[in-house]
C-alpha cells in the first residue's frame, strides 16, 4: 500500500440497521488505489499492524558496509549500519534491524527473507524504504511501503450513520464495505464500490443520507435504475458555503436501494430515469436520514401519491 500521509474521512450509512444487527456486529471497510475493479486491501478489517517484505532474495545477505535507512509512521526516521563479515545470515540481521528499530518496531524472518513491521496498528501505522544502499541487498525496492489496518467498525442499536478516516487514503482511491460477524465469521456481499469524496468543507452534521427503495410492477428488486437529484439553484448559504453543485446520480443496488448524502435544508429536484417522475422536495434538518419521496417534503402541486393497502383485509364473515 501507498503511504499518502492524507487522512480521508468517509460517512458510512446503514439503512437497516435493526436487521443487520440480527446476522452481524461490525462494518469492514476495503480500498482499491486503482479503480473500481480492484485490487482490494482491507482499511478497516481486523486490526494489523504495517509491514514489507524483502521477497526478491533470501538469506545470506551480502551487507557489510551497507546502511538502511527507514520512515515509520512518517515521521521516523531510523538508520540501520551493517558491519561485519559477509555473508549476514537473516538471523543477524534481525539482530541489527531490530537494534535500529527500537520500540517503532521489529523485524523477523519469513521463508528466509526479512519482514520489517511495525508495532503500531492502524492505518496511522506505516513503514517505507527511505534510502540507503542495503535495500537491494535485503530484497527490497526502493518503493516498497507499507500501510496497517484498523479493525473493523463496531455497530451500534439505533445508529445508522458511522464516521471513518482512512489515516492514509486518497481522494483518488475507491472503496467498499460490507457486514461481519467477528464471533462467527459470517461475511455479507460488498457493497457497490464508491469513489472517495473530496475533502469535505461542511461539518458531517451539516448532512443527512436521502433515500428511496424501487421496485418494478411485480414488486421485484429495480436494479441498476438511475436516480438523479438536481440542484434548483435556489440560494442556500450553510456554514458560510453557497451550494453550486449541478446534480448528483446514484444507481440503484441489488435490493433497489439508492442513496445520497445530502446539506440539511436544501431544496433539491429529484427524478427517475426513465419516467417522469419528478419531484421538489425539501431536505430536512433533523435525523439521520430520510425517505426522498416522503409525501411530506413533496413542494409539487400534486404532491406524492400513495396506495391504500389492506394488509389484513377480512375475507370471511
Amino acid at each position: 500500500m501507498t503511504v499518502t500521509g492524507t487522512p480521508l474521512t468517509l460517512r458510512l450509512y446503514v439503512h437497516d440497521i435493526a436487521g443487520i444487527l440480527t446476522l452481524y456486529n461490525e462494518m469492514q471497510v476495503f480500498r482499491s488505489e486503482s479503480s473500481a475493479l480492484g485490487p482490494w486491501s482491507a482499511a478497516a478489517s481486523s486490526a494489523a499492524v504495517a509491514s514489507i517484505l524483502g521477497d526478491e532474495t533470501t538469506e545470506p545477505f551480502k551487507l557489510n558496509g551497507t546502511t538502511l535507512e527507514l520512515k515509520v509512521n512518517l515521521v521516523n526516521l531510523v538508520s540501520c549500519a551493517f558491519v561485519g563479515a559477509d555473508p549476514y545470515d537473516l538471523a543477524a540481521t534481525i539482530v541489527n534491524v531490530n537494534a535500529a528499530l527500537g520500540i517503532l518496531g521489529s523485524a523477523s524472518g519469513a521463508g528466509g527473507s526479512l519482514r520489517i513491521s511495525t508495532a503500531l496498528t492502524g492505518t496511522a501505522a506505516s513503514i517505507e524504504i527511505n534510502g540507503g544502499d542495503a535495500f537491494p541487498f535485503l530484497g527490497f525496492q526502493a518503493s516498497d511501503s507499507g500501510v496497517g489496518v484498523d479493525a473493523g467498525i463496531l455497530l451500534v442499536a439505533g445508529v445508522q450513520e458511522y464516521i471513518y478516516t482512512d489515516n492514509n487514503g486518497s481522494s483518488n482511491y475507491w472503496y467498499r464495505t460490507r457486514y461481519h460477524n467477528s464471533a462467527t465469521g459470517q461475511a455479507s456481499e460488498y457493497s457497490a464500490a464508491f469513489p472517495a469524496v473530496p475533502v469535505r468543507k461542511l461539518p458531517i452534521a451539516s448532512l443527512i443520507t436521502g433515500y428511496c427503495d424501487l421496485v418494478g410492477l411485480m414488486g421485484e428488486a429495480s436494479v441498476g435504475k438511475r436516480v438523479h437529484i438536481y440542484n434548483p439553484y435556489q440560494l442556500l448559504v450553510s456554514g458560510g458555503y453557497v451550494i453550486v453543485g449541478r446534480s448528483e446520480v446514484s444507481v440503484a443496488d441489488k435490493d433497489g436501494h439508492v442513496e445520497f448524502t445530502l446539506v440539511r435544508s436544501s431544496k433539491v429536484d429529484v427524478s427517475i430515469e426513465g419516467t417522469p417522475i419528478r419531484r421538489r422536495i425539501e431536505v430536512p434538518t433533523i435525523g439521520a436520514s430520510f425517505d426522498l419521496f416522503d409525501p411530506t417534503l413533496a413542494e409539487d402541486e400534486f404532491g406524492i401519491q400513495e396506495p391504500v393497502i389492506n394488509y389484513a383485509e377480512r375475507t370471511f364473515p
